[in-house]
């Protein structure tokens, strides 16, 4: 990665309900993405996917909460183009992990997560597994 491209990164244990403050945290598009999920298990799932791609957005732009969180609209989470924030382009991708939610933003392309879990069985280290996630692939 180039020294010069500015990256923003956030990481939240899923705790809910979310129902109390998504409505303050989330635009009125990601409320009414969110208000579509079945169960209060994804609703959890997906408060968290959208809190911590506005957070990697904000790092990553470097100015934090400039206006109010519920005007940053981070949808759709499939877009290949990026998301235009304060006249810039960002990707933005998102892992579900043992409990937690990560989302990287990279500014001017789509971020690929690379997950390697490496483990001592025997004395010997071992690769467990090593997935590729990209913005339009979340691991629910």
């Amino acid at each position: 990665m180039k020294p010069d491209i500015s990256v923003g990164l956030d990481i939240e244990k899923m705790m809910g309900p979310v129902e109390e403050w998504a409505g303050a945290a989330l635009a009125d598009e990601e409320y009414q993405y969110l208000s579509s999920c079945e169960t209060n298990a994804e609703k959890t799932k997906m408060f968290y996917r959208l809190w911590t791609r506005k957070e990697s957005l904000l790092k990553c732009e470097g100015r934090g909460f400039m206006v109010e969180p519920g005007q940053i609209c981070t949808l759709p989470l499939d877009r290949a183009n990026g998301i235009s924030y304060f006249g810039d382009v960002y990707g933005i991708s998102s892992l579900e992990w043992q409990g937690h939610i990560l989302s990287v933003a990279l500014a001017g392309k789509i971020p690929r997560i690379l997950v390697r879990e490496i483990t001592n069985i025997g004395g010997y280290l071992r690769e467990k597994h090593g997935n590729v996630f990209g913005n339009s692939c979340f691991h629910a």
